[in-house]
């Protein structure tokens, strides 16, 4: 039987015991107000799309990367980032702090135990989930064959988006036989432009809102991932793909700026 946000208490869907680290860094890339996690016997998972259609993502966390994780029953829940993100601020990036995740179908809970010195401090969030149906439905984020893919490091990405953004609002990604280029859509005397050494299989161009290449930078350096992978086409999306070597793994999609004749 389908479950009734109204009108069930709702039961436990999962507890999970993680070091800060993996946890955080995944969470951080879900980067809207609201979105649905689902969560199975294998993972965590989440799919979203800004309001303006434009920004799409998902981020798929394996349990077993978690630590201990006991899941009691496959599910989906509405999940209010902000108060996922405000729970999970006191666990500290590159230190010992655990985390305990307790959701159910109406409520979530962390306990972040964070360590002063020789001594502790437990630090206990409580929320309200939405109701997932009052979520926008989730995106199905296409499969697109794009001609080049260039693979780098998310803080080259990260370093080279800010620092063109700093002075433009549009971006256009090209690639030549050696390079990945970062630049602005029209080049003038105050124009900054970012060379990344690479090696693309096609030289295309695409111009992207700097916003939302600066969200997907953004998330990138949070996640921490080994590596990026950037797809590219003439007027078509950009699409970013991201792992860890703990398998924890990502997706972002960001549609094109169609340029006029």
């Amino acid at each position: 039987m389908p479950f009734n946000f109204k009108d069930s208490k709702g039961d436990r869907l999962a507890e999970i015991h993680a070091d800060s680290e993996p946890l955080k860094r995944a969470l951080q890339t879900i980067d809207v107000a609201e979105a649905k996690l689902f969560i199975d016997q294998s993972s965590l998972s989440s799919r979203w799309v800004d309001p303006a259609n434009v920004y799409m993502g998902e981020v798929n966390i394996p349990t077993d990367a978690l630590g201990h994780t006991v899941i009691d029953g496959d599910g989906v829940v509405g999940m209010p980032v902000g108060d996922l993100e405000d729970a999970l601020q006191p666990a500290r990036l590159g230190a010992d702090d655990n985390v305990q995740l307790t959701i159910n179908q109406r409520q979530a809970e962390t306990w972040v135990d964070r360590a002063y010195g020789e001594g502790q401090s437990t630090y206990h969030d409580a929320w309200r989930l939405l109701d997932p149906d009052s979520i926008r439905q989730e995106p199905d984020l296409p499969e697109l064959d794009l001609p080049t893919k260039t693979t780098l490091s998310a803080t080259q990405f990260h370093d080279a988006i800010h620092a063109v953004a700093a002075k433009h609002d549009h971006i256009e990604l090209a690639t030549t036989d050696e390079t990945l280029e970062v630049r602005p859509n029209k080049v003038d005397t105050s124009g900054r432009e970012v060379s990344i050494e690479a090696d693309p299989d096609a030289e295309v161009a695409s111009i992207y809102s700097k916003d939302y290449l600066k969200d997907i930078a953004d998330s990138l350096k949070s996640a921490d991932p080994e590596h990026i992978t950037i797809s590219l086409g003439d007027e078509m999306p950009i699409i970013v793909t991201w792992a860890r070597a703990d398998g924890i793994s990502g997706k972002f999609m960001q549609a094109p700026r169609i340029q006029s004749d």
